[in-house]
């Protein structure tokens, strides 16, 4: 594990920050690019700067405040101060529906579409995420079960090998980067990439999710297990209507 990137003086620079902030560089420049580059655009470029800085704000307030939810019990305590809540965690899911919920919410007001919109953002949030879980690997957080399999890591947390889930998170969102960008040149429905996107992340992360050290909520169901469910549903329920 290698939480921080580096340090001067009493600075420190930890490595999951560093890339949380290239994963949301790295997604402005992709969906900026293609943007100027398409024929059929479904918002300027002054729109695009404009929801990028609000989905950046409103994604980590999002993540942070589900994480909090999530470990409600762990911030109610007298000695967690405020210190501890600005170094916990974030959770992938609170930033997606927080910024569903501003999307829809924005594309009503401004009578745009919210699959075009979602068309040209999904791909960008793969490659970011694929970008992100490499900083969770560095950082020791989201680590998986206990392995003994030849690609097992140690962990600092558990002082044993388990599995590189964040790593397997990362190539799969990757990979799927590359489907969405090779399939969005091509002429499909509104819709189409949002929901194979959503098919392909949450097939994915509620398969890895059996591989990680999470509590268990309904059965043996993670909580990310459940959203993942959902978003299934959704992602099916586009693809099918459309």
């Amino acid at each position: 594990m290698y939480p921080i990137i580096f340090e001067f003086n009493n600075l420190k620079f930890y490595t999951f920050g560093v890339f949380i902030a290239l994963a949301f560089i790295s997604a402005f420049l992709y969906t900026s690019y293609f943007l100027k580059k398409s024929k059929e655009k479904s918002i300027s470029q002054n729109s695009l700067e404009f929801l990028f800085i609000c989905i950046v704000i409103i994604s980590i307030i999002g993540s942070k405040l589900f994480y909090i939810i999530i470990n409600f019990k762990f911030f109610s305590l007298k000695t967690y101060n405020i210190s501890n809540l600005l170094n916990s965690g974030l959770i992938y899911y609170g930033g997606v529906i927080s910024s569903i919920i501003f999307l829809l919410i924005y594309t009503r007001k401004n009578k745009t579409e919210i699959l075009s919109i979602g068309d040209l953002f999904t791909p960008s949030l793969a490659l970011g995420y694929s970008i992100g879980r490499i900083g969770c690997f560095f950082a020791g957080c989201c680590y998986g079960i206990p392995s003994k399999l030849p690609w097992a890591i140690y962990s600092t947390y558990t002082r044993t090998y388990v599995h590189p889930t964040q790593l397997y998170e990362s190539i799969i969102s990757f990979i799927v980067f590359i489907f969405l960008h090779i399939n969005r040149n091509n002429k499909h429905k509104k819709g189409f990439i949002t929901g194979i996107y959503l098919l392909f992340y949450s097939i994915s992360r509620f398969s890895i999710d059996f591989f990680r050290s999470n509590d268990t909520y309904i059965l043996t169901l993670s909580q990310s297990q459940i959203i993942s469910i959902f978003f299934f549903i959704l992602g099916s329920y586009i693809l099918c209507k459309n």
